[in-house]
């Protein structure tokens, strides 16, 4: 039980780390093109509206499972900035309709290629870990099964590197 006890410390003070360091994520500003400082939090909610035009408020807070107060205090900010248009809606008075201004079109863009050249680096590492964890099962495998097991071991490695090889 103590050496669980001890993983499962170590598993904690990782756990908290990453939180600290999502949180210094979201307090960081960026600019995305045009010279105004946005929170993560801003541009992802700018994000929301530059996908879905004329979307409301409620509809953001459900995407982004917070509050509709929180996004209204930042679709404010985003309007203040000079990003973001709102309007009543032609269907209902007591609905609001986001869109963006052209300016707030210029973040989105920006961030959405930002996102695009990160998610391609994030999916290279990922597969370099998925194959390291399916090389080293395959391995282990051949060596459960003995000099049987090589050859097992061989056809199947063989095969991912074939079909790996095919997909690029």
């Amino acid at each position: 039980m103590g050496n669980m006890s001890k993983q499962y410390d170590e598993l904690l003070i990782i756990i908290e780390r990453i939180i600290h360091k999502y949180n210094q994520i979201e307090k960081k500003v960026d600019t995305y093109g045009n010279d105004i400082p946005l929170t993560c939090t801003e541009v992802h909610i700018l994000n929301e509206i530059g996908k879905n035009p004329n979307i409301g408020v409620k509809a953001i807070a459900v995407h982004k499972g917070v509050t509709e107060g929180a996004v209204s205090q930042i679709v404010k900010k985003l309007i203040k900035k000079g990003l973001v248009h709102k309007a009543i809606s032609k269907e209902s008075e007591s609905r609001v309709e986001l869109t963006l201004t052209e300016i707030g079109k210029v973040s989105y863009e920006n961030h959405r290629q930002f996102h695009k050249e990160a998610n391609q680096k994030w999916y290279k590492l990922f597969v370099y870990f998925l194959v390291q964890i399916y090389l080293t099962f395959i391995l282990r495998l051949c060596i459960l099964n003995g000099t049987k097991g090589r050859y097992v071991c061989l056809y199947h490695i063989t095969n991912f590197f074939y079909s790996w090889k095919k997909k690029e």
